[in-house]
């Protein structure tokens, strides 16, 4: 130990090692009260470290720091380079500490270096190991002393490392030092105004429009790879895609290298397709083996004419050798995908991409079950305009198929079960007013999903059209125009049969007992789970004969056959002689469901051949060739394993027959009310007040190309059969059983959105369709669209829409000389009757507000001038209404534009700038394209708004400490309302440095206790402070 007289005694410890409090800092803290001057020669310098000092160095006349380069072989712009950074990170972590303190000690030293009090070199002759700090005392009397040893300049070097130095007040060492250090000072180079222009950015006063931008630039940055070269300059498809369209595709492929899937779920007609082509080809590009599975239809019509057109060409053999394309119904059927090719895709394919996703919602279906072993270890981008369809689950399972079961797959941004996650959601969904009303109030706070930000990219046409337009392409979709609804009277279509079918639809008093379906009634000893199935069965049965009820007298007639071939087959099986008995008490009856029945089989391209005149063959032909996939009725369940001896087969039995006289005489009923003869072979049109409404619909508009949508393959066949017998000319029908050329029926009806020429001999006007051309079609050549029965999935409304209310190109659109093109609507709704009797209206409202309210789906289906809050709602979310986050995407666009060079600087501006503004001060309105006004919910809220970013998954999150209501807010949809501000708002700060810390320490508080104990991070983790502001 030394003892020094500078005319106070002062006592240094040797070796100073950093143990137990024997600091180097603590030693020149003690020896710089007493010194004039300090010369430092280090490895590696932190300014940090410097600062650490305190005011002991604000008495020094000179400071020089000399800093070496420890590593080999960098020049002295690399040397620089790399002294900038560790500067910068210095800083960074001294502001973490106490940012207004730090701030203020830089700004001396800032000072200091502007006056040539500190001075600042690098040394980059050789590399440079030396540690000295040399001091001449401000005591004439007293020599110079000198600490040189291991230690560099740095916070670890100064207080933490194990490290051996010396000090000494030996003249002669001094002296000696000091000369070293001259010689060494003369061959090193200035760095002062690189120094400088570090610390400069941490001290500037920055405007609240300069925190504003530089929250929003982070908010969104890293959201989307940048683009490459050969994106650039080789792709095929990327100079094809809109802006939002490469913005999509980016995304997509960042969240899928994370997540190892995304979904894709931008609006009906928004150009999907193309984002899945040029993720197509990225995968191509670099090697990787690519399934694309789409439905039957779509493959047909655009994938497979648009992959070869774009990509065969380029990249030949890697196209031939790398992709396979592969329909729906290839998945989970006979002569689908055999165990052969299901193991060579399991074990070679790199990335699958589904189209139209949505119909692989169901994971224990056979499609879901082979996707979801397909699907492991690769990345899934699944497209589907309508990723929800009856519920919340919906989407759940289709992120499960890149989850693979997993459900910690998303623990990394907290969320530790994410079924669980999604099933807690769907419970605060209900169909009560209540329930709604508090679903309303939810809304934003759904859209902020967690995992749903992370795995989906969603933007709404409105959006796309704002954007498109920011990038000088505007986008065109047509006009939408939502007519008068069509109505029809539900008692005049059925006359004296509409009361008897009322009565056998009350709930209270069944009119089926369906005894074929809920054989576990009649178990002696029932397994639950059957009885628990076959109720649902029964369910599912009478909500779809009531649909086909309002569909059509057609569609409910050929239901209630088929119904009454299966009970006859189970009859005639385990009771022959009570069948012969009803037979031959119906059998003009019984004989008009066999030819009926046998009718529609021969339309279905049965062999007409076959024989059908008993109940089990006609039973087993119904079965092999359903209705609709989702709609069949008779193959729902069936007695294959019935056992008779298990079963109270007299009561089984008494019930069947009691159902089937039932449905005799219902059937008698329609035969007498619909059919001009005896035989029921000739319908009579003039008593169908429905089919009477579409027919001078069609008679209005004799020049125009219509689509009519049904949801069941009998109305349609019934309206096509109607339509040639009133001499319509140039109508094609379609569905799921109709052996037809479906790419041929979707280009004779739009060819030029098609791509060929429309000078087709065979052009299709009015084309009758179920919703199997409901999706991922383009018929924009058609601008009349009619909804014959009400889906009551939205979901499928909007699809049928959309195959015409969709992006459109200029080009054909002045080849069809159409300058202002709308889209009309016509739908033909259950008439009040019908909505007395089953409520359907409130069902319909349920379903839409629970879909729209949670992704923002779009669309208007029922009047033009219907007051009911939630269509209301959905015409909105059609057209429509941004997102807040979109709106801010728009706002970090247009600053991108209007304040380039700002906007150029912000990534590279420190982090926590602090600004602050007044909360009474307006920000600049918000416009939306049209320069209309876009309201915001924005209070005047006072308090501290912080961005942070959080560590592991590096996302931003925004809070908002509201000085108000003292609660930390941390929903981007009320914050970014209340921080918005113009380039013009003016800086203003309130509060007291101590009481911004307090509040600061309140945010990062809330911040420990939410999101780093979601995600169980260590002790010690903090979240990386991006820039905060005060509203006051």
């Amino acid at each position: 130990m030394q003892i020094l007289d500078f005319g106070v005694k002062m006592q240094i410890r040797t070796p100073i090692d950093n143990v137990d409090g024997n600091t180097l800092l603590r030693a020149l803290r003690t020896l710089l009260v007493s010194s004039n001057e300090l010369d430092v020669a280090t490895g590696t310098f932190e300014i940090g470290a410097f600062l650490l000092l305190e005011e002991t160095w604000q008495a020094l006349d000179c400071i020089r720091i000399l800093i070496g380069n420890e590593t080999t072989g960098r020049t002295r712009e690399q040397l620089i380079e790399a002294l900038k950074t560790v500067t910068h990170e210095s800083l960074e972590s001294e502001k973490e500490r106490g940012d207004f303190l730090t701030l203020e000690r830089l700004a001396s030293v800032r000072d200091a270096i502007r006056s040539g009090r500190i001075q600042i070199r690098v040394y980059s002759q050789v590399p440079f190991h030396a540690k000295l700090n040399l001091m001449r005392s401000r005591v004439q009397s007293s020599g110079p002393f000198a600490i040189h040893g291991s230690s560099n300049f740095t916070q670890a070097g100064l207080t933490r490392n194990v490290e051996f130095n010396s000090f000494t007040s030996n003249s002669v060492e001094c002296d000696n030092f000091r000369n070293w250090y001259e010689a060494r000072w003369a061959e090193a180079s200035d760095v002062q105004t690189e120094i400088l222009r570090v610390i400069e950015p941490h001290l500037r006063r920055y405007r609240p429009f300069t925190v504003y931008a530089k929250t929003l630039h982070s908010y969104f940055a890293g959201r989307e790879k940048p683009a490459d070269e050969w994106e650039e300059n080789e792709s095929v498809i990327y100079p094809m895609l809109s802006q939002y369209q490469k913005d999509g595709y980016h995304r997509a492929l960042q969240i899928a290298e994370k997540w190892n899937g995304s979904l894709i779920c931008d609006g009906v007609g928004s150009g999907k397709t193309y984002i899945g082509l040029m993720l197509l080809e990225r995968s191509l590009r670099d090697d990787k083996r690519v399934l694309l599975i789409a439905p039957k239809s779509v493959a047909e019509s655009l994938w497979e004419p648009l992959v070869p057109q774009y990509l065969s060409d380029r990249y030949g053999r890697r196209y031939r050798e790398l992709y396979d394309i592969k329909r729906h119904t290839d998945l989970g059927r006979e002569g689908g995908i055999d165990e052969q090719e299901l193991r060579y895709f399991q074990e070679h394919k790199d990335v699958i991409i589904i189209d139209e996703a949505h119909h692989f919602r169901n994971p224990a279906s056979n499609r879901g079950e082979l996707l979801m072993a397909l699907a492991k270890s690769k990345n899934l981008y699944l497209l589907t305009a309508t990723p929800i369809n009856n519920s919340i689950e919906d989407i759940s399972n289709l992120i499960n198929y890149f989850a693979q079961q997993n459900r910690r797959h998303f623990s990394q941004i907290g969320i530790h079960d994410f079924r669980r996650h999604f099933r807690e959601i769907e419970r605060q969904f209900d169909d009560s007013v209540e329930v709604q009303e508090e679903i309303l109030r939810r809304d934003e706070e759904i859209r902020q999903d967690p995992v749903l930000k992370h795995v989906l990219i969603q933007r709404s046409r409105q959006y796309i059209k704002d954007a498109e337009q920011q990038t000088g392409r505007a986008v065109l979709f047509p006009k939408r125009k939502i007519q008068p609804t069509v109505d029809y009277s539900l008692r005049e279509v059925y006359d004296n049969l509409y009361r008897e079918l009322q009565i056998a639809f009350d709930r209270q008093d069944p009119f089926l007992t369906l005894a074929v379906y809920n054989t576990a009634k009649y178990h002696r000893n029932p397994a639950r789970q059957m009885e628990h199935r076959q109720i649902q069965i029964i369910g599912l049965i009478r909500t779809l004969l009531l649909k086909r009820l309002e569909s059509s007298w057609k569609s409910f007639e050929a239901s209630v056959e088929r119904l009454l071939v299966k009970m006859a087959a189970s009859l005639r099986i385990y009771a022959p002689e009570r069948f012969e008995e009803w037979a031959g008490t119906n059998r003009l009856w019984w004989q008009v469901v066999q030819d009926h029945v046998s009718e529609r089989l021969r339309e279905d391209g049965e062999d007409k051949s076959r024989p059908v005149a008993d109940p089990e063959n006609l039973q087993r032909q119904i079965e092999q060739n359903p209705d609709e996939e989702e709609n069949d009725i008779v193959s729902v369940g069936t007695i294959k394993d019935f056992d008779p001896s298990e079963h109270n087969l007299d009561n089984f039995l008494d019930d069947v027959v009691t159902d089937m006289e039932f449905l005799t005489g219902l059937l008698s009923g329609i035969y007498r009310r619909f059919y001009a003869d005896r035989f029921a072979q000739e319908p009579d049109a003039e008593k169908d007040d429905k089919l009477r409404q579409l027919l001078n619909l069609l008679k209005e508009h004799p020049d125009e190309k219509f689509i009519i949508f049904t949801e069941f393959s009998d109305t349609a066949r019934y309206l096509y059969g109607q339509l040639r017998n009133f001499e319509f000319q140039h109508v094609v029908q379609i569905d799921s059983q109709r052996k037809v050329n479906r790419e041929d029926v979707v280009k004779r009806f739009s060819p030029c959105y098609n791509g060929v020429d429309d000078t087709n001999p065979k052009p299709i006007r009015i084309l009758i369709s179920t919703d199997v051309l409901a999706e991922g079609l383009n018929l924009q050549d058609a601008s009349r669209v009619i909804n014959y029965d009400l889906h009551w999935n939205p979901v499928r409304l909007m699809q049928r829409i959309g195959r015409l209310d969709r992006r459109l190109d200029p080009a054909i659109e002045a080849r069809l000389n159409r300058t202002n093109p709308t889209v009309y609507v016509w739908n033909f709704l259950p008439p009040d009757e019908l909505e007395d009797l089953i409520k359907i209206r409130r069902r319909v409202d349920g379903k839409i507000l629970r879909i729209s309210r949670t992704l923002g789906i779009e669309g208007q289906f029922v009047s033009p001038d219907d007051d009911n809050q939630t269509l209301r709602l959905f015409n909105e979310r059609y057209e429509g209404t941004e997102s807040v986050e979109e709106l801010m995407n728009l706002e970090r666009q247009r600053i991108a534009e209007t304040s380039p060079s700002l906007w150029k600087r912000l990534e590279d501006l420190p982090l926590r700038i602090f600004s602050g503004k007044r909360a009474s001060e307006e920000p600049p309105p918000l416009v939306n394209r049209d320069g209309e006004p876009i309201s915001l919910n924005r209070t005047g809220a006072r308090g501290v708004f912080c961005c942070y970013q959080m560590p592991e998954s590096g996302e931003i999150r925004w809070y908002f400490y509201n000085s108000d209501t003292d609660e930390v807010v941390a929903d981007v949809d009320g914050i970014w309302p209340e921080v918005r501000c113009g380039e013009n708002a003016s800086r203003h700060t309130a509060s007291e440095q101590q009481t911004l810390r307090e509040l600061l320490r309140k945010i990062e508080h809330h911040i420990r206790k939410t999101y780093l104990l979601s995600i169980q991070a260590p002790l010690g983790t903090r979240a990386k402070l991006i820039a905060w502001l005060e509203v006051s």
